[in-house]
């Protein structure tokens, strides 16, 4: 009687498991969506899928610096959506100055350092940053400290793959990104 079984004992078990992956697609691309929910705060109402925009600029807006001075400069944030997270890519002349670090500012009520590298050699900062609860509105994101290295004149500039995540927008939403200028004698 075992020579008449059958020696593909997968054949079944695979045909269950395709016909559940089936019927599991069809259910999910046949179900309802819903629709968006309403957020009342006390000074408006906004949809929750309200597409916004996140502008990114760095403050002072120029730097006169002397060799071997430290300084601070801000990233300052502007937003019409709740922001979840932020992806800040910095490009700088590493001959003129050098970043010490990056740290979270005021903006969000409980930040998450996501990702922080600084790479003095090539002259890059990446730093991504979020917080729960989301966030809207203005104020300051971050914080970078740096040194005057070498004479010389530089743009501390967002490079163009920083992005912003949003609620309710599965794409970048970072808008307007304003850099400094540092000049250092």
């Amino acid at each position: 009687m075992e020579e008449n079984l059958p020696k593909n004992n997968w054949f079944l078990p695979a045909i269950a498991f395709g016909f559940i992956l089936l019927v599991s697609f069809l259910f999910i691309a046949g179900s309802p969506t819903t629709k968006p929910q309403t957020k009342t705060t006390s000074k408006q109402t906004t949809s929750s899928v309200e597409k916004g925009s996140v502008d990114l600029a760095l403050s002072p807006e120029k730097l006169d610096l002397k060799v071997g001075v430290k300084t601070t400069a801000q990233i300052n944030i502007n937003s019409t959506a709740e922001v979840s997270a932020v992806e800040i890519h910095l490009t700088f002349d590493p001959k003129v100055v050098t970043i010490k670090d990056v740290a979270p500012l005021e903006f969000f009520d409980n930040p998450r350092i996501l990702k922080k590298e600084i790479s003095n050699e090539k002259g890059e900062i990446t730093f991504a940053i979020g917080g729960l609860p989301e966030k809207s509105g203005s104020g300051q994101l971050a914080q970078i400290s740096l040194t005057a290295k070498g004479a010389g004149v530089t743009n501390l500039e967002f490079s163009q793959t920083s992005q912003a995540a949003v609620i309710g927008k599965n794409t970048n939403a970072l808008g307007k990104k304003a850099g400094t200028i540092i000049n250092v004698n």
